[in-house]
């Protein structure tokens, strides 16, 4: 599940009782630096998710290198699994010294069958590049299941299409996160023009944080045993 920050922010607005004309385009860069900053807070809380991204890459023929999807704010936080499209078999993971001692001493150059072992390791601008073994005989497209890290909001080309990568529990902590935020800096005129107590903000920080523990326990129960608990509204 996920949600557009301009949904997360109307939902903002509506606990900062800011309706009609009050909110000023200030206000807004507020907001969304407000709901940027608690998506990143409670991401580094919650367990990334995991994503499966189909023909999310390919090992071209021949090659023992191959890299993994790069996009602004994109970093691997944990497992990553690959399956060859082919024939829908796993690569198993090893490290660069076993991968690289499988290729010493090793002059074939011409793949002859598909790969069964990668390692991956990230360059200097923090791109995932990986090792292969064997050489690959053909160009393998590859699904790729991996951990990703929450991505700051405020690199998406377009804020208004930027989106909360998160379940509908850790939405709205990010929602009452952002709000209690806010609502701790208003000034005391602020705070009667909106008829807010100050004391909303604490309210909505504990709110939040219960919120993230639940999102935390359901993808740890889907992850550990396959149980996946549902809420609804």
């Amino acid at each position: 599940m996920a949600e557009t920050l301009a949904t997360v922010r109307s939902r903002v607005r509506v606990n900062l009782k800011e309706l009609g004309e009050r909110s000023t385009v200030a206000g807004l860069i507020a907001i969304d630096n407000a709901i940027a900053d608690a998506y990143l807070v409670l991401g580094a809380s919650i367990p990334a998710p995991r994503l499966l991204t189909p023909s999310a890459f390919t090992i071209a023929a021949n090659s023992r290198t191959f890299t993994l999807p790069s996009a602004a704010g994109l970093q691997y936080t944990g497992i990553v699994e690959i399956q060859l499209r082919s024939d829908r078999s796993y690569l198993s993971k090893r490290s660069r010294d076993e991968i690289q001692a499988l290729y010493n001493g090793d002059t074939q150059t011409v793949g002859t069958s598909r790969p069964l072992l990668f390692s991956l390791y990230e360059d200097s601008s923090q791109v995932v590049q990986g090792d292969c073994w064997p050489r690959s005989r053909d160009a393998e497209p590859c699904d790729l299941y991996a951990s990703l890290s929450v991505a700051d909001i405020r690199d998406a080309a377009s804020m208004d299409a930027a989106t909360i990568q998160f379940g509908r529990a850790a939405v709205h902590a990010v929602v009452l996160q952002a709000s209690s935020m806010l609502v701790a800096a208003m000034t005391d005129e602020d705070l009667r023009e909106r008829k807010l107590n100050p004391k909303v903000a604490d309210t909505w920080y504990k709110q939040a944080q219960t919120l993230a523990y639940q999102e935390e326990l359901r993808r740890n129960n889907a992850e550990a045993v396959g149980y996946i608990q549902r809420w609804d509204a």
